[in-house]
């Protein structure tokens, strides 16, 4: 009886896993949540304009927006899981 639980749990949580919403949701609640750290680090709850970028020049609204910096970063990523390597 208590194995039909589990297996019936399991089979709900792959149900959910599957669902489109949940391409939304994991991505929306790591940002969400990446924003309160900033936030709470830098004791500001607008962040717009505070510098966050690692070389100390560009505020938040400038990272989120310097599509450049990111594109930069997708060949070392790719590269990097290169199975066949």
């Amino acid at each position: 009886m208590h194995c039909r639980r589990i297996v019936r749990s399991l089979e709900s949580l792959g149900r959910t896993l599957h669902s489109p919403k949940i391409l939304i949701i994991i991505p929306a609640a790591v940002y969400f949540l990446a924003y309160l750290y900033l936030a709470w680090y830098h004791k500001k709850v607008f962040l717009f304009e505070t510098i966050v970028h690692e070389s100390g020049a560009l505020n938040l609204t400038q990272v989120i927006f310097y599509s450049s910096h990111f594109i930069g970063r997708i060949p070392v990523a790719v590269k990097s899981c290169d199975p066949l390597r």
